[in-house]
């Protein structure tokens, strides 16, 4: 299963700060002990590290808490509350996936290479 982020994202998953991302639809292949790979967006060649999915839970949005937040790589739950109404206006409810924080860094050839 290949999750996409932003940038601004990228270094807190590999370090290890990062566990756990909230999304309004699960995607294929969602299921605990899956195979993830980490994109940076829709871009091609941006995969850059791989782990595997450890939980997956519904939560509603109202029920998300200041640990959440910190397990999402955000400040504070309102600064998360803030992220998700831009993105998920309208969710009551969203998927919680968290995987082990034992990132494996994906080695690939820099797309200049391929020139």
């Amino acid at each position: 299963m290949q999750l996409q982020f932003k940038g601004c994202y990228i270094e807190p998953i590999l370090r290890g700060s990062k566990t756990q991302t909230l999304r309004a639809v699960l995607g294929a292949g969602a299921r605990i002990g899956a195979d993830l790979t980490f994109a940076n967006g829709y871009r091609p060649h941006s995969l850059f590290a791989r782990s595997t999915l450890v939980a997956i839970d519904q939560v509603a949005v109202m029920d998300l808490s200041e640990s959440d937040a910190v397990a999402g790589g955000l400040e504070s739950r309102d600064a998360m509350l803030s992220a998700l109404a831009k993105l998920y206006p309208t969710a009551q409810s969203l998927w919680r996936l968290r995987w082990d924080p034992i990132i494996r860094v994906r080695s690939f050839a820099s797309p200049l290479s391929r020139r």
